[in-house]
């Protein structure tokens, strides 16, 4: 008897260990995610205000990225070169926030699925707008959440704006 009651006290010890690890790691995800969503906000605020050096600091070296219709263009400078012509274009503007996060039980892997709006100026001078989807995997390098992958996708063509 005493045998039987010794296991099940490790047992019952094994599972408040398991429980207390998995409290941990569930507090340690929520943190990684709110980090992800501060990179996030700092990152769509600069791509609003058309400040490229600040919008790429979020990309890794390595990253790669997705336009619909493009190559897949690899690299930050690759991303770079991207965003310019994009934010050359008169009116530009985008912003866009996650939807949904997901960090790794390794914390050091995400990935996000969101929303996007686009606005611009048609070369008629007609106001036109945008909005799709996107789909972001994020790496931690040197401590920090950068940017690994990016997808986007329209919801449609674009349309006149009601700005």
């Amino acid at each position: 008897m005493k045998q039987t009651h010794r296991r099940w006290l490790q047992v019952l010890a094994a599972a408040c260990a398991m429980a207390a690890i998995g409290q941990a790691l569930a507090a340690d995800r929520a943190a990684e995610e709110q980090a992800i969503r501060r990179a996030d906000a700092q990152w769509s605020a600069a791509t609003q205000s058309a400040d490229l050096d600040a919008a790429m600091r979020i990309y890794a070296e390595d990253a790669v990225f997705l336009a619909p219709g493009q190559a897949t263009i690899v690299g930050r400078q690759g991303i770079r070169d991207w965003f310019a012509r994009q934010m050359a274009t008169p009116g530009y503007s985008v912003t866009f926030a996650p939807d949904h996060i997901v960090v790794s039980a390794s914390l050091d892997m995400a990935y996000e699925t969101g929303r996007y709006r686009v606005l611009w100026t048609a070369p008629d001078g007609t106001a036109m707008a945008g909005a799709g989807k996107h789909l972001v995997a994020w790496g931690k390098r040197d401590g920090a959440w950068k940017v690994v992958a990016e997808s986007i996708s329209p919801d449609g063509p674009a349309e006149p704006a009601s700005r």
